[in-house]
């Protein structure tokens, strides 16, 4: 993958967390509840460490593609081994939030889909590591890219959400 994608990635979800930032913090013509507030806060927390999981195996490919033997080593499979536990712990955790009703709603249906999107993006990349399968990297790479969609959705209907600034908190 390249560090386009990889950086496009981790955008996406920290855009979603900077609209939540938002969402929590400044208040919106849209009628913000305790629940969407509340459910804002939760969300931010499981985002950010799933960017965090991300950067962290994107680290150790970045270090695995400019020496090749790194692949094979004991830090390169903890590192990323801890990344990828902390994708799929975040969206263990996002799936076992509570749906908020109204718009807020609709935000955590789309970080679910993009949950399961990356929850298939680190089956398929264990097993294109475990077995240097190509196909199945690319095909961990085509789940990412699904998933991000997914997040560019629910960042979309954050947008929209937080368009029109008002003092509501």
């Amino acid at each position: 993958m390249s560090g386009t994608k990889r950086a496009l990635l981790v955008g996406c979800i920290l855009l979603v967390t900077v609209a939540l930032y938002v969402l929590i913090g400044v208040g919106t013509k849209y009628e913000v509840t305790e629940e969407d507030l509340s459910y804002a806060k939760e969300a931010r927390a499981h985002t950010d460490q799933m960017a965090e999981g991300f950067t962290l195996v994107f680290g150790e490919l970045s270090k695995a593609q400019a020496n090749q033997s790194y692949m094979s080593s004991q830090s390169f499979n903890e590192a990323s081994g801890r990344g990828l536990y902390m994708v799929t712990s975040s969206v263990d955790e996002l799936e076992a939030m509570a749906r908020p009703s109204g718009k807020m709603g609709e935000v955590h249906d789309y970080l679910l889909k993009a949950g399961e999107q990356y929850r298939l993006m680190v089956d398929s990349y264990i097993e294109g590591i475990d077995n240097r399968d190509t196909n199945a990297i690319e095909t961990a790479t085509d789940h990412l890219e699904v998933g991000d969609s997914y997040v560019l959705k629910a960042s979309e209907l954050i947008d929209e959400m937080t368009s029109e600034m008002g003092t509501n908190k």
